[in-house]
């Protein structure tokens, strides 16, 4: 690879991928292509953060009901 394009990122993008940047107008099939990698990889990073948070929710719920502090109430000790 030249040192141009490691300088460069999206010139790299570009070679690869030039409908990307040109629009629709040349090529409308890359242009739905894109569309739809970028709605799959937006849905898909919906799911991952959701299965992402219920798991932190079920691990959270699960610590505090195995935790003695939060299954019993508070008492202090009375001296008769």
């Amino acid at each position: 690879m030249s040192s141009k394009a490691t300088r460069d990122p999206r010139a790299a993008i570009e070679r690869l991928l030039p409908e990307a940047f040109e629009g629709s107008h040349r090529s409308p099939v890359m242009s739905t292509f894109l569309r739809g990698v970028t709605t799959g990889a937006l849905v898909g990073a919906a799911i991952a953060g959701s299965a992402l948070w219920t798991r932190y929710r079920r691990t959270r719920d699960a610590r505090e009901a195995a935790s003695p502090t939060a299954a019993a109430p508070a008492t202090t000790p009375t001296t008769d």
